[in-house]
C-alpha cells in the first residue's frame, strides 16, 4: 500500500511529473482500479500499488457537479503522523 513519503512515479504505466495530474487522473476515475507505481522511502526500485479512488460528490473544472475519484490521506507532500 501507500506509505508516508512515497513518491508516486507513474499511473497506469504513464509518468507522472506533478500532483496535480494524479489528482486529475483520480478525478476522472471513480471506483475504477488503478496501478501506481511507487517509490517508497529508501527502496531503490519502485513498487506496483493497486488502488481503488472512492466515488465523492465534486465539481468538474467548469463548475458542474459530478462525481469524482478521491484517495482519504492523500497529500502533496509528506505530512508528519
Amino acid at each position: 500500500g501507500l506509505r508516508s513519503g512515497d513518491q508516486i512515479i507513474a499511473i497506469d504505466g504513464k509518468p507522472i511529473k506533478k500532483y496535480e495530474d494524479l489528482v486529475i487522473f483520480l478525478n476522472e476515475n471513480p471506483g475504477k482500479k488503478i496501478q501506481l507505481n511507487v517509490m517508497h522511502h529508501n527502496s531503490s526500485s519502485p513498487a506496483l500499488v493497486e488502488i481503488t479512488p472512492s466515488s465523492q460528490d465534486g465539481f468538474s473544472i467548469y463548475g458542474e457537479s459530478k462525481t469524482v475519484g478521491e484517495i482519504e490521506g492523500l497529500f502533496p507532500a509528506a505530512r508528519s503522523t
